[in-house]
């Protein structure tokens, strides 16, 4: 998270998206997210690799 929020500062964008292929574990997890106090947000998104349709993940990232 630390290393992703040093780059949003590095490269202006506030909004940082950190993918990673879903296992069972984490299948229907709590959403995991960072918010700094200078507007900075770090999010975690699980994607399944497994399925070539990805409109979960849309869905996902537009509820945010």
């Amino acid at each position: 998270m630390y290393q992703m929020y040093a780059y949003s500062k590095k490269y202006g964008n506030a909004d940082v998206w950190l993918l990673y292929p879903v296992t069972d574990e984490m299948r229907g997890h709590t959403k995991i997210e960072y918010h700094s106090r200078d507007n900075t947000s770090v999010r975690i998104f699980f994607v399944d690799v497994n399925n070539d349709n990805l409109e979960e993940l849309k869905k996902a990232i537009e509820e945010g």
